[in-house]
């Protein structure tokens, strides 16, 4: 319900959803590179990374910081990534940073920055988040990587306006998706307007769908897990028809407990006939 309301309905993303949408950006990636699938022109971090810097918790040793960074699951060279992407979560709304490891230039993509670019209030107010965010990346890198071939000083901040309409705070999280899909480290692939942020957001739905190395058990599974307090009890007793129309299972229930009927558990868009 949530990812349906955030992604279809206008709400605004959250973090959580935001992490497994490029999550699964990363893996569609490595999709599309077949042929050379050991390197990769971009990286792309989760927000995670975000709060951990910002809220001064230690971030060098974190677990999920060093598996986005140095992880046995990155599949490609890390240091022959040219761009690295961060979307960060703050209170007027999302933006992108954008590391250019080639050129030295950390690029502020905020869908909100409309004319000539930000006021010298706001950009003074990023450009400490900025920064602080740019030390910790390089600090990181530098600890799980002897040689890391890009030094952290001698760096220039960009601020491209890269929205052709303007954006409510809301909708800046599409916006940001947009950007990370189709920002080549000049200019938007594909124009930032409302119809686009839109489309990319109805088909991060799509690839989250795809997402691979998530599991989680079925509905009735877990109902019957919750109830019984014991997975093996469902696997030995229970026999449930999980496919429409399909021929009704002989379920075995307990006497004096009643069957749930599979309704509020599954959106209606994607609902079964369990029972």
């Amino acid at each position: 319900m949530a990812m349906r309301q955030q992604l279809l309905e206008g709400r605004a993303l959250d973090h959580e959803l935001v992490s497994i949408i490029i999550r699964r950006y990363t893996q569609s990636d490595q999709e599309s590179n077949i042929e050379c699938p050991y390197m990769k022109w971009r990286h792309n971090m989760e927000p995670e990374f975000v709060t951990l810097v910002l809220a001064d918790h230690e971030y060098v040793t974190n677990t999920s910081i060093q598996e986005q960074l140095a992880g046995k699951d990155i599949p490609y060279d890390i240091t022959s990534s040219q761009m690295f992407f961060l979307p960060v979560p703050l209170e007027e709304g999302w933006i992108v940073l954008m590391w250019d490891m080639m050129s030295r230039k950390l690029h502020v993509l905020d869908p909100l920055i409309r004319g000539d670019g930000p006021s010298e209030a706001k950009k003074g107010k990023l450009e400490m988040i900025v920064w602080k965010l740019h030390h910790a990346l390089f600090e990181c890198l530098n600890e799980y990587y002897v040689g890391w071939p890009t030094q952290g000083s001698q760096w220039v901040t960009k601020y491209p306006v890269v929205a052709e309409e303007s954006f409510t705070r809301d909708e800046t999280g599409g916006c940001v998706l947009h950007a990370i899909r189709h920002y080549d480290g000049s200019k938007l692939k594909i124009p930032l307007t409302k119809y686009n942020a839109d489309k990319t957001k109805r088909q991060a739905l799509h690839e989250c769908l795809k997402l691979r190395g998530n599991s989680s058990k079925l509905v009735h599974d877990a109902f019957w897990t919750a109830v019984f307090a014991t997975a093996s009890y469902v696997n030995q007793n229970v026999m449930l028809p999980y496919c429409r129309n399909s021929r009704r299972s002989t379920t075995r229930v307990p006497k004096g407990l009643a069957q749930p009927k599979a309704t509020s558990l599954i959106d209606d868009h994607v609902k079964e006939e369990i029972w």
